[in-house]
């Protein structure tokens, strides 16, 4: 498996896909009330918790993404213009949506 992925490829299975479907689940389980499942009162410190475990999670795929699209953009004749406005799109739409849903909490 020696040959190289298409960045347009990677865009839009790790970028769109991958990070579209992170998204979503963090959503639900930062909405997820885990006191009605175990019948146990949780208190502001687990929510703490989950705000930050999801942060770092995010946060690592992101810049997995961004490593990942980095690498596909190398040719043999040099970088891909097209690498950085794929990145670009990455960075701003995540923190579009990192600041959509911590200012919905």
């Amino acid at each position: 498996m020696n040959e190289k992925k298409s960045l347009l490829k990677t865009f839009l299975v790790f970028g769109i896909a991958m990070l579209g479907s992170l998204y979503v689940f963090s959503v639900e389980l930062m909405h997820a009330s885990f006191s009605n499942l175990l019948g146990y009162e949780f208190g502001i410190g687990w929510f703490y918790l989950k705000i930050a475990v999801i942060s770092l999670i995010c946060c690592a795929s992101i810049m997995w993404v961004i490593r990942l699209l980095w690498i596909a953009g190398n040719r043999e004749e040099g970088r891909s213009f097209w690498v950085y406005p794929a990145i670009g799109f990455i960075v701003f739409i995540s923190l579009s949506l990192c600041f959509v849903g911590f200012s919905v909490n």
